[in-house]
């Protein structure tokens, strides 16, 4: 399932709206690898850095301008990070079906964060007039 962005997604904050735009691209490159034959070593180690970096980003925008859910973030990014070491385990494994189950539960738990948590502090960006933030 191809992910395409839209301003819907936006989070009000151009450089985590940045992250999660390329964030995106990342998880589709890795999709149309899955089940070709392609060695995905290299492209889930990229995007493992760059999920990190994302993360210490992010939970610091939001500790910056006083979200008090930074940490619900944070508990929200670990999980991330388990789901997408078993997706890491399933793709080592070489087992297709097993690899394509666990990218989907990744790609489905990715975009419920996307779309419940940062949603929830897009809201309160707004509601504090602390980024100017256009509604979709």
């Amino acid at each position: 399932m191809a992910l395409e962005w839209s301003p819907i997604f936006s989070v009000g904050v151009p450089e985590l709206d940045r992250d999660h735009m390329a964030l995106m691209a990342m998880i589709n490159e890795i999709e149309n690898k899955i089940g070709s034959g392609y060695h995905l070593g290299a492209m889930i180690e990229k995007y493992c850095g760059e999920m990190a970096r994302h993360a210490a980003r992010e939970v610091a925008v939001l500790e910056r301008y006083g979200y008090a859910g930074h940490g619900e973030m944070a508990t929200a990014h670990a999980t991330l990070v388990t789901q997408f070491e078993n997706f890491r385990a399933a793709a080592a494994s070489g087992e297709v079906a097993r690899t394509a189950k666990a990218w989907l539960e990744y790609q489905s738990l990715w975009i419920s964060v996307l779309t419940s948590v940062s949603m929830d502090y897009r809201r309160y960006f707004v509601a504090n007039r602390i980024v100017p933030v256009v509604d979709p």
